[in-house]
């Protein structure tokens, strides 16, 4: 939605949230041996349950 437009304003954040997630969860496999993966698991884990619950919030306050 981000690419094509088609997202409202007010959502970009969140979903910007859930694609930082997403980058994190992605780098814990590049890095899983190292000893900090446990917590770019977490932070990924974190941001992305922040980002999709912003998201959520942000369509239902738009209906």
């Amino acid at each position: 939605m981000m690419l094509t437009g088609d997202a409202e304003p007010a959502a970009l954040v969140p979903m910007s949230v859930s694609i930082v997630g997403g980058v994190l969860g992605v780098s814990t496999y590049v890095v899983r041996r190292q000893p900090f993966a446990r917590y770019l698991l977490i932070g990924a884990v974190v941001l992305a349950v922040v980002g999709l619950v912003g998201t959520v919030i942000v369509s239902q306050v738009a209906q």
